[in-house]
């Protein structure tokens, strides 16, 4: 993200439950927010993925009390 303003509508599009595609230093990364149930969904099926196949959770260090499971239930 290039500007505060995309910023903002990423911020926006991922807590109405959207997804939002980012840049990497070597890849693009597909990320949602954790604890929105539909989010999780949707990345799982984009990406084919088995239910019972976890998803890496990146935590802030200032929230990291917060455990979530993604494994799609």
């Amino acid at each position: 993200m290039k500007t505060n303003s995309e910023l903002i509508a990423a911020v926006n599009t991922l807590k109405r439950g959207g997804l939002v595609v980012v840049r990497t230093d070597t890849l693009y990364g597909l990320i949602a927010l954790a604890g929105h149930k539909e989010a999780v969904n949707k990345v799982y099926h984009i990406k084919n993925r088995q239910p019972a196949k976890q998803c890496i959770v990146l935590i802030n260090k200032n929230n990291g009390r917060l455990m979530y499971n993604s494994k799609k239930e």
